[in-house]
């Protein structure tokens, strides 16, 4: 297993290099679409780097470094949070997460309030909101961007299509599951998800703990940003948390 976790280290660097120095596929047909979706790729190997000790801790760094050139703030502050959760867990001190994690959500809330995206995701979330008060059960999947023009809050902050107001999705895995398959389900998936990290924290081998943490970094993506629209993002999570739950088992 770990030397799996390294040849994938050693993968995402090479193809995060790639991209980082030469802009390799960034566009609508690209493996990575935009600068955003690069930082959420690279946030999800700087923990496995660390474990993997030895070289892989200078390709961890490598990838630190292109996060911060980056400055996307939705990555920033899963990595973030992932420092918190180890600082946690290493001072047996709980409470500490909750006040870091409560720290780096008001900075980042107030940096990503000068932002258009953030903002421009407030009034996404209030037309879905109002969606789901329309549809408790759901519009069904795919219907978003059909229904989202008559609840959008304000034709100023909108995604563009042809030259047309579009909006191909909620830009919140979270809420759009809530929109598209009803709040009950949005509670199911969060249930799960909570389930597989209760059972993650437990693990005692450093390498699923390290995996644990890179599945952490990634979170504020599924609420900040739409990783579930493109497999480039949510498989790897979903294989890092598979090998995650694998490792805690043995």
């Amino acid at each position: 297993m770990a030397a799996l976790v390294a040849t994938a280290a050693w993968c995402i660097l090479a193809y995060a290099l790639m991209m980082f120095v030469f802009r390799f596929e960034w566009g609508d047909g690209g493996t990575v679409g935009n600068s955003s979706f690069l930082a959420a790729y690279l946030s999800l190997a700087i923990w496995p780097g660390l474990a993997l000790g030895g070289i892989y801790i200078w390709a961890a760094g490598m990838i630190a470094v292109m996060l911060l050139h980056l400055g996307k703030i939705t990555s920033l502050l899963g990595v973030g949070m992932s420092i918190a959760v180890w600082l946690a867990q290493r001072t047996q001190k709980p409470a500490l997460i909750v006040t870091l994690a409560a720290l780096l959500t008001i900075v980042g809330g107030f940096y990503g309030a000068r932002l258009r995206s953030i903002s421009g995701r407030i009034e996404f979330a209030m037309g879905g909101l109002a969606m789901i008060r329309d549809f408790p059960l759901g519009v069904g999947r795919g219907n978003f961007p059909l229904l989202f023009p008559a609840y959008d809050p304000s034709t100023n902050v909108v995604l563009t299509h042809q030259q047309q107001p579009y909006v191909n999705a909620a830009h919140n895995d979270i809420l759009q599951i809530a929109i598209e398959a009803s709040p009950l389900a949005a509670i199911v998936f969060l249930t799960a998800l909570w389930m597989i990290f209760c059972r993650l924290a437990k693990a005692r081998d450093p390498l699923c703990h390290a995996l644990t943490l890179s599945a952490v970094a990634f979170l504020p993506q599924l609420v900040l940003n739409l990783p579930m629209e493109g497999a480039d993002q949510i498989v790897p999570f979903w294989l890092i948390l598979g090998m995650a739950w694998r490792m805690s088992s043995v």
